[in-house]
């Protein structure tokens, strides 16, 4: 972008040069005082970025999730190697305009023919393409993120995780008084029903073996769940056949237990055909109900067979359907209850945000994607208006000639803008295959995933375009709109 705008910017100091060379300045000299000038920018660039790397940082830390640290102290390289950077970069942004105005002859500069000397254009044109689709590309990628996210947001989970609060059990003495503790925090109107899980149903890690039939050779591995009769009410969880478990029935932890939709299928069963089966789990155990499939991990991941069987004294979580009102007052009164059964301190956490807590990673890169993606199109941006100074600079006396014999604004910023925008152009089509496949690669880690539908890149490009318009518009506007008499008059 530097050498775009140096290029457009050093196009008016061509008579400069040209009167330079004419009272004996050699060209080692221009290149230096081009590149001088390059170092110096840069260089106060470095100063800047130091200060506002130290103000930003902060931000980027809470953006990637971990602390940054930037101590010139801590690492004595740093210094040194950023003025390095700083150097390099000035040396390398003002070369190319340095050795073009350089090369300049006085009489040609003198008789303004200029234009047919100044020719960085097709490294303008490469930059500006490789810029855009980069940009292009990024904008795919975090438009992808975010319907993927949104994604997983709405998909039904096949369990209610909202107004949930789990409570995680530090001190075991609790599992003996759960029926008291249950029993007491029902009593307060806002609390709809309590249970005892082994596990959170957003992350059932147990599993087991079982067997269809005593005699198979082969087992079915299968995630196992043990939960008290209220799970269902908690969790709204639907039971598609059979029945429930009951507290009254002293069998159900023996000789019963539940499985999910995927189970029945995987033993060869439809859900009602499975209910009264009776299956080999640490001997007969007989299958008395049937729940709908609910995504036990994220989904990452499909959905697995499940074994869910009954205990009450046996678990790590007490999960409580709350009312969504008056929250606080009834967070405060659970917490009342539970003090006066434990000395441990009172923690929970509501089963919404341990949801959310799967897809942390993926949250955190789409603001990453997002973050840069922004920086980027700002980049991009410049580098449009660079390259449109230097196309309106190269055609002022064309424009002028162009007025004076009665062309329109309109027609004259359509001349300027449409090559910059066929620029533009190329840099999207050079990005949808990239854009699709890298996002195609990332979707594959998703079981459960969107489609890449061609509203994703045409939204990508109108984006892109009109960015594009909003960078050239204004040199172009300018320059259209400029008085033909001031171009023309030196004719």
């Amino acid at each position: 972008n530097y050498m775009n705008l140096a290029i457009a910017r050093s196009i008016k100091r061509a008579s400069e040069v040209g009167l330079r060379k004419v009272v004996g300045a050699v060209r080692s000299q221009l290149i230096a005082q081009f590149l001088g000038e390059s170092v110096c920018i840069a260089l106060f660039s470095f100063i800047l970025a130091v200060g506002l790397t130290y103000a930003l940082l902060p931000f980027f830390g809470t953006i990637i999730d971990r602390p940054v640290g930037f101590n010139f102290i801590a690492n004595p390289w740093l210094l040194p190697g950023l003025l390095l950077t700083a150097l390099i970069v000035g040396v390398m942004s003002g070369s190319y305009p340095a050795l073009i105005m350089s090369a300049l002859k006085p009489m040609e500069v003198l008789k303004s023919k200029l234009n047919a000397k100044v020719s960085g254009f097709s490294l303008q044109q490469f930059l500006i393409v490789f810029q855009f689709a980069s940009s292009i590309v990024l904008v795919i990628c975090s438009l992808v993120i975010y319907q993927q996210l949104n994604f997983m947001k709405e998909k039904e989970l096949g369990f209610n995780k909202e107004d949930v609060v789990v409570v995680q059990l530090k001190d075991r003495s609790l599992l003996t008084k759960f029926h008291t503790l249950s029993n007491e925090l029902s009593q307060y109107p806002d609390v709809v029903a309590t249970t005892l899980t082994s596990h959170v149903p957003v992350n059932i890690s147990s599993s087991t073996l079982i067997k269809k039939n005593p005699s198979d050779k082969d087992n079915l591995a299968i995630y196992q769940w043990s939960v008290e009769d209220k799970f269902l009410d908690v969790f709204g969880v639907r039971l598609v056949a059979g029945r429930n478990f009951s507290n009254d029935l002293k069998t159900d932890a023996q000789e019963y237990f539940i499985i999910n939709e995927t189970a029945a299928l995987a033993l060869g069963w439809t859900p009602q055909e499975a209910v009264g089966q009776q299956v080999d789990y640490e001997g007969p155990k007989t299958i008395i109900g049937v729940v709908n499939d609910f995504h036990m991990f994220s989904m990452h991941l499909p959905i697995q067979p499940l074994l869910v069987r009954y205990s009450d004294t046996r678990g790590r979580f007490i999960s409580l359907k709350i009312k969504n009102e008056n929250i606080p007052q009834t967070l405060a009164f659970i917490e009342q209850v539970f003090k006066k059964y434990s000395v441990y301190p009172f923690e929970y956490e509501f089963l919404s945000d341990t949801h959310n807590d799967l897809y942390k990673s993926e949250l955190k890169l789409g603001e990453v994607f997002g973050f840069f993606t922004i920086v980027s199109m700002i980049i991009a941006s410049l580098g449009l208006f660079g390259l449109a100074a230097f196309t309106t600079s190269q055609r002022t006396k064309e424009i002028g000639i162009r007025k004076v014999l009665g062309a329109s604004i309109r027609s004259i910023v359509l001349l300027l803008s449409k090559n910059i925008l066929i620029l533009v152009l190329i840099g999207f089509v050079i990005a949808i295959p990239l854009g699709w496949y890298s996002m195609t690669l990332w979707l594959q880690d998703f079981a459960y995933k969107i489609r890449l539908t061609w509203s994703i890149f045409g939204l990508s490009g109108m984006l892109a375009f009109i960015i594009a318009l909003i960078s050239i518009g204004y040199q172009s506007i300018k320059s259209a709109a400029a008085n033909p008499v001031e171009s023309l008059k030196s004719e």
